[in-house]
C-alpha cells in the first residue's frame, strides 16, 4: 500500500489571519510544489500526516461559515508512488465538507470517479452517461488503481 507522503493545504477564503497554505510532510525529503496555490507555503514534517490534516482543518472549520456558507479550501494528496489527487473541500463550520471530513470526501470523491459512488441527486440518466465518459477518457481506471493501491485515511459515509 503507497503511504502518503504529502498533503497541501490552501485556506483561500475565510479570515486573513487563518488564510494561508500549509504542506504537511512525511520523510526527510521537503516537497517542492509547483501549483501557484501553494507557493509560499509553510512546511511541516511530520510523522502522522493524516492526524495533522485532520486537526489543521478542524481549527480551520471553527471560523468557516454556518448554514449554506463554505470558505474553498484546495488541496494535494501525493502518495509514494506518484500518485496525486488535488482538488477542492468545500470548508464549513467544523471542518466539513457537506457533514464528510476531509479523509472521507477525499474517499468519496475517488470512489465517485471511480463510477463507484452515484450522488443521490444524479439521475438514471446522468449517471449513465458520466460512467461512459469516465470509461472512454480513462479516470475510472486511474480512480480503481488509486483506491486498491494507495493508502485511504478514513472511511466513507
Amino acid at each position: 500500500m503507497n503511504k502518503i507522503v504529502y498533503v497541501a493545504l490552501n485556506r483561500a477564503e475565510g479570515p486573513s489571519a487563518k488564510c494561508g497554505a500549509v504542506v504537511f510532510y512525511r520523510g526527510p525529503e521537503v516537497p517542492v510544489i509547483s501549483d501557484s496555490h501553494f507557493r509560499g507555503a509553510t512546511m511541516v514534517q511530520v510523522e502522522d500526516v493524516g492526524a495533522k490534516v485532520q486537526h489543521q482543518i478542524f481549527d480551520w472549520g471553527q471560523t468557516a461559515p454556518w448554514g449554506g456558507g463554505y470558505n474553498k479550501t484546495y488541496f494535494i494528496v501525493q502518495w509514494e508512488n506518484n500518485q496525486a489527487h488535488a482538488g477542492r473541500f468545500d470548508m464549513k463550520y467544523g471542518g466539513t465538507e457537506n457533514g464528510e471530513s476531509f479523509w472521507v470526501s477525499l474517499k468519496n470523491r475517488i470512489l465517485f470517479y471511480a463510477g463507484l459512488r452515484r450522488p443521490a441527486h444524479c439521475c438514471d440518466t446522468a449517471w449513465a452517461a458520466f460512467v461512459d465518459r469516465i470509461k472512454k477518457n480513462g479516470s475510472e481506471k486511474e480512480a480503481l488503481e488509486m483506491l486498491a493501491k494507495c493508502e485511504m485515511l478514513g472511511g466513507v459515509s
